[in-house]
């Protein structure tokens, strides 16, 4: 073998070292990048999750503070009441936003409700066939023909802001006993105009233009007085809600979290009923 064909050889494994060597270090470099990464998801996690549990006392307040005087424009699609949405950037250059709206429960119609109740012709007519089985919370929902959640940032027809779905501590779920058809109470302060022109109608009381034009005004209108008779009550109509579901949603760099949360006034406060994660 000649001195430049062992020349030749050295070079060709000297070049094969480096390629290895570089192989290595793109390894090495594309592994920490993605330990960087999974390290930096986790705390985004941690942070959004804080943000989330931050927003309990802005919840609270408003429902001590605001509920009784809630109102709800009378053409709005949705009992929705925007309660908080604050955008920032963190002296590290994150980007954060947490966004807070609630739904009146009483502003929609209890899906239980009589199946023949005139109600129903003010729901959109795609959740008319809705079943909710034995399902007693949105989470529950195994199928529905449009989303399950309703959005704190816009509207977007969703079966959380048609119809009340909420754990009832007087309901008997089980698979072998149906759900009995319960008398619907309206939020008349809340509920979307056709439903309250339903309301009114079956219950046969009630000043529709006196109600519109205070709600349009931002103002709740006290409740029709009720009818003390012997006759069946078709639909029960108060002017404050005792029920109400929060959306809280929060972002760090783009990762979100989201919470459902049920309140119910009890013993002169409001209490969680339910809480999970939105994974939609």
């Amino acid at each position: 073998m000649t001195y430049s064909h062992k020349r030749g050889i050295a070079l060709l494994l000297v070049l094969a070292s480096l390629v290895m060597v570089t192989g290595v270090l793109g390894l090495l470099t594309l592994s920490a990048a993605q330990a960087h990464r999974a390290s930096q998801l986790v705390i985004d996690e941690h942070r959004a999750d804080d943000l989330l549990r931050s927003c309990e006392p802005i919840v609270n307040e408003w429902l001590e503070k605001h509920v009784p005087r809630v109102a709800v424009d009378p053409e709005s699609s949705e009992p929705k009441i925007e309660i908080a949405s604050i955008e920032w950037t963190d002296n590290d250059g994150t980007e954060c936003f947490v966004r807070v709206a609630a739904w009146d429960l009483l502003g929609m119609l209890p899906p239980e409700t009589n199946s023949s109740s005139p109600l129903w012709l003010a729901v959109d007519p795609i959740l008319r066939d809705f079943e909710r089985g034995d399902a007693g919370s949105l989470c529950e929902i195994s199928s529905s023909p449009v989303s399950v959640y309703p959005l704190t940032d816009e509207y977007k027809l969703a079966l959380g802001s048609q119809l009340s779905i909420y754990p009832r501590s007087d309901s008997r779920r089980t698979l072998n006993t149906p759900t009995t058809p319960t008398t619907p109470t309206i939020n008349i302060n809340t509920a979307p105009r056709p439903l309250l022109e339903a309301a009114l109608r079956l219950a046969q009381r009630g000043d529709i233009a006196t109600i519109l034009a205070a709600r349009a005004d931002g103002r709740p209108a006290p409740a029709p007085p009720r009818i003390d008779d012997d006759g069946e009550t078709f639909v029960e109509l108060t002017g404050r809600s005792t029920l109400w579901a929060v959306r809280t949603d929060a972002s760090v760099s783009g990762l979100r979290r989201s919470w459902w949360t049920v309140y119910e006034s009890r013993r002169g406060g409001w209490e969680i009923i339910e809480r999970h994660a939105i994974g939609e």
